[in-house]
């Protein structure tokens, strides 16, 4: 069994650590990627040495958003010889702090093997969130999103497909949203609840952008309706009109009565998501956001208010 390409090391498939990362595994092809977290961190606390499990394991972090970048920079100078080339070259290319410089390394490793899917995965993960800060297009990262799906059916999963439904939403592409959305349901479900969660807000944030006399009908019942579990996940994606352009949705969300019933740290990251949506649109912008500073804001700091004007 190979358990990275090119398998470096036969000790990997002797590891006290195989177990959990083969149960890994199996959970990281249901797209269960808390779960599979669970399994290949146990890997390693059986087996701290086991690079299979320590590799894994960087994919799931990047997948769900933890801070990654110490983590790398551990694993390539502690451990670095033992990956395969392509991975030990593609973690140096990540740990470049220069974006330019970054992202024509990360091209010139997916050259150099254009069959590996998650090197393209990659690269395309860093295009979508890093590379318009340096002038390259979102469209770009969709090629490339779009290249590593067709690659490696491993990554067939709802990570790929979420960024193209935010990619083709944000560039208001409706045919390329409704074929990115459909595969990505057609995915079965995890089980995992911020699985279930973001299924839910991927079809709202599908309704704000083509059907937004939908997403009102969706948003009044969820005011009706609504449970302490579904408040609790309105307050991590209170930005969601922001994310795809869309700021109206967010400054209508939290002004519906219903988002006078969450705790005050809910409201505060409402106020702050108004107040961003609300800059440059019109002078409320600062109340709204000042507002929010009565209480700690979850992901943001200080300095958002402080960039919104007070005027026009």
């Amino acid at each position: 069994m190979e358990l990275l390409p090119g398998d470096p090391t036969a000790r990997n498939r002797g590891s006290p650590g195989l177990r959990r990362l083969l149960q890994g595994e199996r959970e990281f092809q249901r797209d269960a990627s808390n779960r599979a977290r669970t399994y290949y961190e146990a890997a390693l606390a059986r087996d701290s040495t086991f690079i299979p499990a320590a590799w894994r394991l960087s994919i799931v972090y990047r997948f769900l958003r933890v801070p990654l970048e110490d983590y790398l920079r551990k694993l390539y100078e502690t451990r670095g010889p033992e990956l395969p080339e392509q991975y030990r070259e593609l973690t140096a290319s990540l740990l470049d702090a220069d974006l330019p410089r970054r992202f024509e390394a990360l091209s010139r490793d997916g050259r150099e093997v254009p069959r590996d899917g998650y090197v393209r995965f990659v690269y395309a993960d860093e295009l979508f969130h890093h590379g318009p800060l340096v002038g390259y297009p979102l469209d770009s990262a969709m090629v490339q999103f779009d290249s590593a799906v067709a690659i490696d059916p491993d990554l067939d999963q709802m990570w790929a497909y979420d960024h193209l439904v935010y990619g083709y939403l944000r560039l208001g592409r409706r045919a390329q949203a409704d074929s990115s959305l459909a595969r990505r349901l057609a995915i079965p479900p995890s089980g995992e609840r911020e699985e279930l969660q973001r299924r839910r807000f991927l079809k709202l944030a599908y309704d704000e952008r083509f059907r937004p006399w939908r997403a009102s009908v969706k948003r009044w019942y969820a005011d009706l309706t609504a449970d302490s579990t579904t408040m609790e996940s309105i307050n991590r994606f209170c930005r969601l009109g922001i994310s795809f352009d869309i700021p109206g949705s967010t400054t209508r969300a939290w002004q519906d009565p219903g988002a006078d019933g969450l705790d005050s740290l809910a409201r505060a990251n409402g106020h702050r998501a108004q107040g961003i949506a609300l800059h440059g649109l019109r002078p409320s912008a600062r109340p709204r956001c000042l507002s929010s500073t009565r209480q700690p804001c979850a992901g943001a700091g200080p300095t958002v208010c402080s960039s919104v004007p007070s005027g026009d």
